[in-house]
């Protein structure tokens, strides 16, 4: 139980961080990043599978989780500084003053059909790293021992 709620809360914790992370490097390159929800849940499915969480639909939606807080967070963050942009002003005072509520539209709004292919792509990536790949490593094949003849 205590390994299922530490996996919830470091999902929270790099979701956010990724996110972050993705918008930084969109803002950084130009663009809105799409091709980095692609690459988002591969540090995800590697922190819940050191986490030794078993493969399953429950790691697949805690991967899942991630990759939507990732996205939100991104989504926000890429907005904001569209809009902080456009007013000529700061982005870190803009955050706080024009909600989440804009900056989401403003983010609805330049997605086209690259971006949510991109987006829908990793989610369903996230799911099945989730779901189908495994901790365990597989066992090495043992042949059976040989008998000593006496005598």
């Amino acid at each position: 139980m205590l390994n299922w709620v530490l996996g919830i809360v470091a999902v929270i914790l790099a979701g956010n961080a990724l996110g972050g992370l993705w918008a930084l490097l969109a803002l950084l390159l130009g663009d809105r990043g799409p091709w980095l929800a692609l690459l988002v849940p591969l540090p995800l499915t590697w922190l819940l599978m050191f986490n030794q969480h078993p493969a399953g639909w429950w790691r697949a939606l805690l991967g899942l989780g991630g990759y939507l807080i990732a996205l939100a967070q991104a989504s926000f963050l890429i907005g904001a500084a569209i809009v902080a942009a456009h007013l000529g002003k700061g982005l870190w005072p803009w955050i706080f003053d024009i909600g989440p509520e804009m900056a989401f539209a403003v983010s609805r709004a330049r997605v086209g059909w690259l971006e949510l292919a991109c987006f829908v792509g990793g989610a369903a990536l996230a799911l099945w790293m989730g779901y189908g790949i495994s901790t365990r490593r597989p066992k090495r094949a043992t042949r059976p021992a040989r008998r000593r003849q006496t005598g």
